[in-house]
């Protein structure tokens, strides 16, 4: 295996999840085209304009993004009058049992940590047969694409992620959870209205309580990416919050000196 990134199971990439802030005075209702009217049948119909549909107590604006398993479309919350991001699973994947189990489960252990350096959980709900988690819709960067435009980076900046990251997971790893997929596309830089960046850890998809049943998970299967897994991750042995500082450990080396640890095939197979 080489070391791209291949993401078990297929999510949603984080940098479609939320938006960068050049990309807030966009369109909210973008032309959608006959595929992505199929995509989204599962709406009930729009009752007002600049709407595609109604999940629920959310009027739907844009389809903002897609992975193997779901969509993240921007919407209101008509009760609330905030703006949030749906991540919603695809119906045909919702059919799956042990999939919607997963797809809750990440709304569980997300919500089951109320921490400033966590995405937090406005809600989860099961709407037309279709499970979905409603978050913040969050202004700033995924820490990869931004990686991607300065690398390396400055060595403040790096010890105030890996503070924060540490801080997160601290909070993550007392309540039980061991995150499990821990690397820059599971980080976001939250710009605050004073000016000032937040750390916030997204996508808890992955994650387990040190005490769960391993059922939802395939024996012997590999959870996580490659690039950022800690030995015993690797071979598939029983983890604890130490694999998630592993990958803490191999994404502020990367950050640091602009590249990854380990490459190639050695990822996997050095261990």
């Amino acid at each position: 295996m080489t070391s791209d990134d291949k993401d078990q199971p297929l999510q949603v990439s984080n940098s479609q999840l939320f938006t960068k802030t050049s990309e807030l005075e966009q369109a909210k209702s973008p032309a959608q085209n006959p595929q992505q009217d199929d995509e989204l049948a599962f709406l009930s119909p729009p009752q007002a304009e600049g709407e595609i549909g109604r999940l629920g107590n959310y009027a739907v604006h844009r389809k903002l993004g897609q992975g193997g398993m779901g969509l993240v479309l921007e919407a209101e919350d008509l009760l609330l009058k905030r703006r949030v991001a749906l991540k919603v699973m695809k119906p045909e994947i919702a059919t799956k049992e042990s999939q919607r189990l997963r797809f809750i489960r990440e709304a569980q252990a997300a919500a089951a940590v109320e921490h400033d350096h966590i995405c937090p959980i406005f809600q989860v709900g099961l709407e037309n047969g279709v499970p979905y988690i409603a978050m913040p819709f969050l202004k700033g960067d995924p820490l990869d694409a931004y990686f991607k435009m300065r690398k390396p980076l400055p060595m403040y900046e790096v010890v105030q992620i890996g503070r924060e990251v540490a801080e997160g997971l601290a909070a993550a790893h007392r309540a039980g959870l061991v995150h499990r997929d821990i690397k820059p596309g599971n980080i976001w830089l939250e710009q605050l209205a004073d000016g000032r960046t937040r750390v916030r850890i997204l996508d808890f998809g992955l994650a387990r309580s040190v005490k769960e049943d391993v059922g939802l998970t395939q024996a012997g299967a590999i959870i996580g990416t490659p690039a950022y897994m800690a030995p015993e991750q690797a071979r598939s042995k029983p983890l604890d919050h130490r694999c998630d500082l592993f990958s803490l450990g191999v994404m502020l080396y990367e950050l640091s000196v602009g590249k990854r640890p380990f490459s190639g095939s050695v990822i996997l197979f050095r261990y």
